[in-house]
């Protein structure tokens, strides 16, 4: 068993340590602050990897976590950390998503739960009053399609399922690429199975959901985001 210890803040006696195994490359991961009562936080796991989870009783302590814990992420590898969870105030919102921090009205929501993905550079946000309610955001998100998704959480959900199949050049040239634009606040799509793209032929599907009350305008912004292709369903 092979112990490394990285040192985040020799000031506040802040340390992170790691216990990794060579034999089956599994990590233990610990956290401990002495600054407090001195006990050791042991790494919560939130993804079920196995990797590291740097968690909301840490990153809170810090107004811009990502960059404050940039050192452990060269130092580790970002890719032993799954998830690194962040309070609403965190400068990671006024950075990103339209360059907006969170209003003061969601950021004082305790049901709300943020963690980033540094591999996949995606934000997770969850609903603890509707545990089955999660949705994932890329960094090019709009900040007003978070506040929707979260403001619209125990509203009825809609959800449309677009089709799509081009054949021959002159169809997959016009064809649109990308995700799906001009959606009201709110709506999401994610892309189902695997797509494929070709000179001749092009095929996917998109499972896309939002508020039931703007549902007519999704599929009349689908039906404009493809305006003018055949072999397009919408479900």
């Amino acid at each position: 068993m092979l112990f490394h210890g990285v040192k985040v803040d020799q000031r506040k006696h802040f340390c992170k340590f790691i216990l990794r195994s060579h034999e089956t490359k599994n990590l233990s991961v610990h956290f401990s602050s002495v600054t407090n009562d001195g006990k050791l936080l042991k790494n919560p796991d939130t993804s079920g990897s196995g990797y590291l989870t740097i968690p909301l009783a840490i990153t809170s302590q810090y107004p811009n976590a990502l960059e404050y814990f940039s050192a452990v992420l060269d130092g580790v590898g970002r890719e032993y950390v799954s998830s690194i969870e962040l309070a609403p105030a965190d400068v990671f919102f006024a950075t990103h998503f339209s360059k907006q921090a969170l209003p003061a009205v969601v950021q004082k929501r305790n049901d709300i739960s943020y963690s980033f993905d540094p591999n996949e550079d995606v934000l997770y946000v969850s609903n603890a009053s509707n545990p089955s309610q999660s949705q994932n955001f890329s960094l090019t998100t709009k900040l007003n399609d978070i506040i929707e998704w979260i403001s619209s959480g125990n509203e009825t959900k809609g959800k449309l399922v677009v089709k799509y199949n081009f054949q021959g050049k002159e169809s997959c040239g016009k064809a649109p690429r990308g995700i799906i634009s001009g959606l009201p606040a709110g709506w999401l799509c994610e892309q189902q199975g695997s797509a494929s793209y070709g000179q001749d032929k092009i095929q996917g599907e998109w499972k896309c959901e939002g508020p039931e009350k703007t549902k007519d305008k999704a599929r009349k912004a689908i039906e404009k985001f493809y305006k003018g292709l055949n072999h397009v369903e919408i479900n």
